[in-house]
């Protein structure tokens, strides 16, 4: 939106990425464009280290005359917020503690208006006892659900760790960041990862990895109604139930009437209900990124 700032009887009105300076006894000045957000040089936003200090450095912005660092353990820094005040595009962040830090930056022009603060960048300190972390992105509970014969994994870890997926290594940029293709996808198979860093600590992820088929997903049971892809009602109410995949959500559509229920950690679920004669339709859905997945359509018919 805007702001209005008002002083000596005179409004002006800021938009989005501008500001003004309002001097003693004087209006405010003429709303003024912030300057841009500075562009950091580093290939990602994550890096992992293993001293207690760090070089941070950014692009320089024309017209700047100073910047403004701040770290913080918090991402979204609404605490624990350390600032540092320079006039280069590199700066030293001394004393981080073990975990992650949380670093942006912003410049300042000649009236000490702050411009918007860059793209966030997470550093993991970590120290040598310790086996090397291995994160990959947008994975929750170790299981990712897809519809092709084909995935790609991104994720990091310790840039001079010997990394292996099931045995194979594989190349790590050098700012820890790798990248895995997984081709020829089974229906439901286990990928290890593995990290060894130099002083031979070694960690491991296992990624569970389900190419979901019609097969699995609608392999239903039926008690009071028969029937695969017509479904014959028998009794005023039916139980359909069958096992799939964990972390899954059910969505049952009859003529309407919508109910959901989630698979167990075994994949199992159930339900019984009042079938109407008409459609039916069944949907899953992961749990945790709400990504709809295979649908398939029945018809309902009194036996």
């Amino acid at each position: 939106g805007y702001a209005d700032v008002s002083s000596n009887n005179i409004t002006v009105s800021l938009k989005k990425n501008e500001g003004t300076i309002v001097r003693d006894g004087r209006p405010p000045a003429p709303p003024i464009k912030l300057l841009p957000t500075p562009q950091l040089v580093w290939s990602t936003t994550d890096s992992i280290i293993y001293s207690e200090s760090v070089i941070f450095a950014f692009k320089k912005v024309e017209e700047a005359v100073s910047y403004k660092v701040q770290y913080s353990t918090s991402s979204s820094f609404n605490t624990d917020i350390n600032e540092l005040t320079m006039t280069s595009n590199t700066v030293n962040i001394p004393n981080l503690e073990l975990g992650t830090t949380f670093i942006r930056v912003q410049a300042v022009d000649n009236l000490g208006l702050r411009g918007p603060f860059s793209e966030i960048t997470r550093v993991i300190r970590n120290i040598d006892n310790q086996p090397p972390p291995i994160f990959i992105d947008n994975i929750t509970n170790g299981i990712v659900f897809t519809l092709e014969s084909t995935i790609i994994l991104n994720g990091v870890t310790e840039p001079d760790a010997l990394l292996k997926v099931d045995d194979k290594k594989l190349p790590i940029q050098v700012s820890g960041k790798f990248i895995y293709q997984a081709s020829n996808l089974i229906a439901d198979q286990t990928l290890v990862f593995s990290a060894t860093d130099g002083s031979g600590n070694n960690s491991e992820k296992n990624i569970r990895v389900i190419k979901l088929t019609d097969e699995v997903l609608f392999n239903l049971s039926l008690n009071g109604a028969s029937g695969s892809e017509t479904i014959k009602v028998s009794s005023p109410t039916v139980t359909m139930s069958s096992t799939s995949y964990p972390n899954l959500e059910v969505i049952i559509n009859n003529e309407g009437s919508i109910r959901k229920i989630q698979t167990d950690s075994r994949g199992r679920w159930g339900i019984t209900m009042n079938m109407q004669v008409g459609k039916l339709s069944i949907t899953f859905k992961d749990v945790h990124s709400s990504e709809s997945y295979l649908t398939k359509t029945f018809t309902v018919q009194a036996n």
